[in-house]
């Protein structure tokens, strides 16, 4: 009889375990996150964030007096949970009374359904198609957003617009320049259709017309306004009819308002900065307390960055108890075998304790839980693991095999979109490429302020090593693979060219890569694995480190050529003395900790590369 295995539940374990969080219940608080300008870890306890986020929107949000804290930027990476954290506080804005200066309460608590516009607009994708120019993808993605944007304040309007009121918001309109700076079409009609208008707002005829017959008139002209006129424009108009009915005649039994912009960074930079100055636009316009979530460089990039806004980092939950949440969705509400329960569980406990496997785990994801999630689903998948009826044997498993359970899952090599192999450039090991991208990794973690740099800037730095732009080309966008980033780009997801002072910037997962995966003995195996069932012995990946030591001497013999010494030592002082010494050290660590003698494996290889840098760096008389 055949045996079960955990991958025959993939589709069982995937429906419990992806997807969106469906209830507060499922929901859990941010504890921990990586500030955007530094990269510094940082931690909080369960509720902080929230209870933070919370006062900002529950507190005055009607108030008369404005502040220019009524605007707060959310910054975290991909998949960090930016969208989860946001969906839960609309559901705590429709749960919870605010404290309104405005509210007709004696205790001064408005418990009236709010005033939402809810700009998540994760259906409009980044690309809409590869093979289509970049020129097509901007007016799509615009177009796209400018009809959401019409849409959501025509669902906040309802059927609160009747004519008689919507001549009073002409007249009104009339009087306010801003609206009509907003869109040259509609001031032109305002400006032709003004004497009507006001006739037909006062109650007076005008020009031999009854108000009967400008009425109708006005309806007609009305009708055309709204079919020639563009998706942009049209969301101005919505939005100041929003503006009209909270203010002017009282439409809203709340007048608190709210705007929540989310999923922007997906979309060509054009349309993200488009979208940027319309939120921040319509913030001023409708004097909402406003949250927007957005990626570190697309914040930056924003004209607006450097305004005097409120700005957060965000914190994602911890990855642990997500998984464990959704351990509990699965056992509570599905027929699954108790084996696979207890089998999850082992994982879990595996991947997210404090050891080599759990720093595996969270480099690989970064601060992402989708990222997280998406791996740990692959790992449950592979064929690597033992049967279910032998589960409790996953406990006493190789390390080495559960690494190249996770990093290959079903697949026969490692996973490309998941995880990045730094030795190579998409699936080519060859020796000339193996040293680019942790060079580059290096490069933005030691040299640049925060991790950031000018394309042109590292470019030029790394050509000294004889690094072709081709190849500095492919490392970059390697590195900058939306599926499993460990670079940031002010111009998206791909560098067309190097000439460019675009920035880009180390993610956390980046960071974990140069820190603790390159040079790492696990992670070396599986890299240079020749198939999910090559076990590779250390006596290859020291090998392997000898080819690195080799290509190294021949970048950095190029580097003293082209730029001089004193250009080597400023990218590698002597505490840093080469790329090799780095992955040197990391992999000696490596071999400590599975118990092996180093002394049998070059204990000195470190002050070995050391003693030889100098040599190359000395005076030749």
């Amino acid at each position: 009889m055949a045996e079960d295995y955990l991958r025959d539940y993939i589709k069982l374990v995937t429906d419990h375990f992806a997807g969106d969080i469906t209830s507060s219940e499922q929901y859990c608080p941010g504890t921990r996150s990586s500030d955007w300008r530094s990269g510094a870890r940082l931690e909080v306890v369960p509720g902080a964030y929230e209870a933070t986020l919370a006062n900002f929107l529950l507190s005055d949000p009607a108030g008369t007096a404005k502040r220019d804290t009524d605007a707060l930027v959310l910054i975290g990476g991909i998949g960090t949970g930016k969208s989860t954290t946001l969906r839960e506080l609309i559901r705590t804005l429709r749960e919870k009374p605010r404290r309104c200066s405005v509210a007709d309460t004696e205790d001064g608590l408005c418990a009236e359904e709010p005033i939402i516009i809810d700009f998540n607009i994760a259906d409009i994708f980044g690309e809409m198609g590869r093979r289509t120019g970049s020129d097509e993808r901007v007016k799509h993605q615009s177009t796209n957003f400018w009809n959401i944007a019409a849409a959501r304040f025509e669902r906040v309007l309802g059927q609160t617009y009747s004519f008689e009121m919507e001549v009073a918001f002409w007249a009104w309109a009339l009087d306010h320049a801003t609206m009509r700076e907003r869109s040259r079409v509609v001031h032109r009609w305002l400006n032709e259709w003004e004497h009507q208008i006001r006739a037909v707002a006062t109650g007076n005829p005008y020009g031999g017309w009854s108000i009967e017959q400008l009425s109708q008139s006005l309806e007609r002209q009305r009708g055309e306004l709204i079919a020639r006129i563009d998706d942009r424009d049209l969301a101005w108009y919505r939005a100041y009819q929003v503006v009209f009915a909270i203010d002017k005649i009282q439409a809203f039994r709340c007048r608190c308002r709210y705007v929540f912009l989310d999923n922007i960074d997906q979309l060509e930079p054009d349309v993200q900065r488009e979208i940027m100055d319309f939120a921040l636009l319509l913030w001023d316009v409708l004097r909402a307390r406003t949250i927007i979530g957005i990626r570190p460089l697309t914040w930056e990039r924003s004209l607006h960055a450097y305004m005097l806004l409120r700005t957060e980092n965000h914190f994602s939950p911890n990855t642990r108890d997500v998984l464990i949440a959704r351990l509990s969705r699965l056992t509570d509400h599905s027929r699954a075998p108790r084996e696979v329960g207890a089998y999850l569980r082992i994982l879990i406990d595996l991947f997210t304790a404090n050891s080599l496997l759990g720093d595996l785990f969270e480099v690989t994801s970064g601060l992402s839980i989708r990222f997280a999630i998406r791996n740990f689903l692959n790992l449950v998948n592979s064929p690597v693991l033992p049967p279910l009826a032998r589960y409790k044997h996953v406990a006493a498993m190789k390390v080495s095999d559960l690494v190249r359970a996770f990093f290959f899952g079903d697949g026969e090599t490692v996973l490309h979109g998941n995880f990045d192999n730094l030795y190579a450039l998409g699936t080519d090991m060859r020796r000339e490429y193996r040293l680019v991208k942790a060079r580059i990794l290096d490069y933005l973690a030691r040299v640049c302020d925060n991790g950031a740099s000018e394309i042109d800037r590292l470019a030029s730095a790394l050509k000294q090593f004889g690094y072709s732009e081709n190849m500095l080309l492919k490392a970059l966008n390697d590195l900058l693979l939306p599926t499993r980033p460990l670079l940031w780009s002010q111009g998206g997801s791909n560098v067309e060219t190097l000439n460019s002072n675009t920035k880009v910037a180390l993610t956390p997962s980046g960071r974990g890569y140069r820190a603790v995966l390159f040079g790492q003995l696990y992670y070396d195996e599986v890299c240079i694995a020749r198939s999910r069932t090559d076990a590779v012995p250390i006596e290859r990946v020291l090998a392997f480190h000898g080819e690195l030591w080799e290509q190294d001497q021949e970048e950095i013999r190029q580097a003293i050529r082209k730029a001089g010494t004193g250009f080597y030592r400023s990218l590698y002082p002597a505490a840093t003395p080469a790329i090799s010494a780095v992955h040197a050290e990391n992999l000696l660590a490596g071999i400590r900790k599975r118990g092996v003698p180093v002394e049998e494996h070059d204990a000195g290889r470190v002050e070995y590369i050391a003693a030889q840098v100098e040599k190359m760096l000395a005076p030749r008389w």
